[in-house]
């Protein structure tokens, strides 16, 4: 419960009709005495009234999908329903998610008996992470304005905001790296071209894996086995290390935008002025970029916690991969090369590895070396962390790799991502 200024001014009241008493002749009082009782009536019966006004409400929210990329707009139904047999003169519907600029809080108004009030919410989804769509805090009370009361209501729904992706038409590759290479002889769940050998059915094998010639001679059903297709990998490995990455301050509030406004809302800045989010933004593009033309690609970070994708293809290794990017943080222990290094033997030769960084001490340069002494191909995406607010330079461990034939795109703050990454290198 919250008590009001009103409750103040009524006390105040009522301690100079008290006052008055105290003073005044005991024949001139009644009216004084009439008024210390009516103050007590009205702070009763408000208290009761304010104490069931948020009782008997029923609330609902319909999220049209759970989730969505950085820079789209986010769309919520709420509908307020009210279960009393009595008509409400108001209430006070605030959305208290963590979601960024999330709008949702109306104060409605006269809501008859077994009324349902319904209205959207839209969100410009500025940060990417995942957020919880509640709680929905519902404040009513008295018509006098004397007590308020609040009840919450926990929310049961989050949304995942996926980073921004740019469709890449083309992503610079050293040749000879994709057309083919030995077989691996390691077998994977997925069907490939390379049949292998069959084995028993088992339950939960898809019926277009048995192999129906051997399944006639043994008497029982056989499926195939599969062996990886002997292309190179391509494996992305993004720096999340803490203290590498630069952000600008953030000048502007996340933007609120209005149902009316929405058809010509524009937004002049999507990714943040943080390097990490454009090194993630740019794992992301250039993730989807393979994945989306059938190359098998692998994924390694070390933000909160090492993680690691092993490489496959599909659309669920593309939506496993921006899982990972949504709520991966620059909080990281372990320096690019250390991860690289950690994760060399399991590289296969020939395959090709993407380095995204702005470290500005020789990380990268070591990681790059031992990756082709391994006959590993890298390519280097640089985030330039002066442009970001960094004191220290990149150009150096650029020339340096240049001189070693490595592929090398260096990103600043306000670049096109797509521009870059296609024609950067």
């Amino acid at each position: 419960m919250r008590v009001r200024n009103t409750f103040w001014a009524i006390l105040v009241v009522m301690l100079a009709c008290w006052t008055a008493v105290k003073v005044l002749n005991p024949t001139q009082t009644g009216i004084f005495y009439r008024l210390i009782y009516l103050c007590i009536l009205l702070l009763l019966v408000s208290f009761i009234l304010a104490m069931f006004s948020v009782r008997r409400f029923a609330v609902r929210r319909f999220a049209r999908g759970l989730r969505q990329q950085l820079g789209q707009v986010f769309e919520e139904r709420f509908e307020i329903e009210n279960l009393s047999a009595f008509q409400r003169s108001w209430v006070d519907v605030r959305n208290e998610s963590n979601l960024p600029g999330c709008g949702g809080s109306r104060v409605l108004s006269w809501l008859a008996k077994n009324e349902v009030r319904g209205y959207s919410a839209y969100t410009l989804l500025q940060e990417r992470g995942q957020f919880q769509l509640g709680p929905t805090s519902l404040y009513a009370g008295d018509p006098f304005g004397i007590f308020a009361y609040r009840r919450k209501i926990p929310g049961g729904q989050s949304l995942l905001v996926l980073p921004l992706t740019v469709d890449l038409r083309v992503f610079p590759f050293p040749p000879g790296l994709l057309p083919g290479g030995r077989a691996k002889r390691l077998k994977t769940h997925e069907v490939t071209p390379h049949a292998a050998s069959v084995r028993e059915y088992a339950p939960g094998d898809s019926l277009n894996r048995i192999h129906w010639p051997t399944s006639v001679r043994k008497d029982h059903l056989m499926v195939k086995e599969f062996e990886q297709d002997p292309r190179a990998d391509v494996w992305i490995f993004v720096d999340a290390q803490a203290g590498t990455h630069f952000s600008l301050e953030r000048a502007n509030k996340p933007t609120r935008i209005d149902q009316f406004w929405l058809w010509q809302h524009k937004s002049e800045r999507i990714l943040p002025k943080d390097s990490f989010e454009y090194a993630v933004s740019s794992a992301a593009s250039v993730a989807k970029y393979f994945l989306m033309r059938g190359q098998s690609l692998g994924f390694c970070s070390a933000g909160q916690y090492l993680v690691v994708h092993a490489a496959e293809r599909g659309e669920r290794q593309l939506s496993k991969i921006l899982e990972t990017l949504a709520l991966l943080r620059c909080k990281g222990t372990m320096g690019l090369d250390a991860v690289v290094l950690g994760q060399l033997d399991h590289l296969p030769r020939g395959s090709t590895v993407i380095l995204i960084s702005a470290a500005t001490d020789t990380n990268v340069v070591t990681a790059s070396i031992s990756l082709a002494q391994r006959g590993v191909h890298p390519v280097v995406v640089y985030i330039d962390p002066v442009s970001f607010g960094g004191h220290n330079s990149i150009l150096e461990h650029v020339a340096s790799l240049q001189r070693r034939n490595v592929p090398v795109a260096v990103m600043t703050k306000d670049s096109d991502l797509q521009e870059v990454l296609e024609s950067g290198f």
